[in-house]
């Protein structure tokens, strides 16, 4: 899965909002998620570092002076701020995902794999005639009992079975 947050706007309560852009590979689809805003990024952060520690290692970004008793807005940043936040959540994004699909296996991969792929919106997917299908399901079919007996070895059948439904 290839992501990019490709523009930030404002909306109209005057608070930064990232248009994120996401590319199937495999299944050769491509959507754009909801609008997403910082808070909405810091709270996937959170969520997924209460499942993977590692996960807080992965730089992000802060809201620096803004986050605190409204001292300024996001209307007031810089271009040149919007854009280094912007970039720097995006490469979070894609480091979160790369780990998914290429880091080490632990018991809670698949719970994060759904949280993202929830928040880029692949749970809801047009489907060719149109009608909405829940993919997700399809996208995430990995039990937990199948991590519970992995070793580090990255390269046994089993691994490589569950990084393939991993990745439909």
């Amino acid at each position: 899965l290839c992501v990019r947050i490709l523009n930030s706007f404002l909306d109209n309560k005057n608070r930064t909002a990232f248009t994120i852009w996401a590319y199937d590979i495999e299944a050769g689809v491509e959507w754009y998620a909801p609008a997403r805003y910082y808070a909405d990024f810091r709270d996937l952060r959170s969520e997924l570092i209460r499942l993977d520690k590692s996960i807080s290692e992965i730089p992000f970004p802060s809201m620096g002076w803004a986050g605190f008793a409204g001292m300024t807005s996001d209307a007031s940043d810089s271009a040149s701020t919007k854009e280094t936040r912007r970039s720097q959540l995006e490469y979070f994004l894609r480091r979160v995902f790369s780990g998914v699909y290429r880091g080490r296996l632990h018991p809670y991969l698949a719970e994060v794999a759904v949280h993202l792929q929830t928040f880029v919106g692949c749970d809801t997917v047009l489907s060719d005639d149109n009608d909405i299908s829940l993919t997700l399901n399809n996208q995430v079919a990995i039990s937990e009992a199948t991590y519970c007996t992995r070793t580090p070895d990255a390269s046994s059948e089993q691994e490589r079975n569950a990084r393939l439904h991993l990745k439909r």
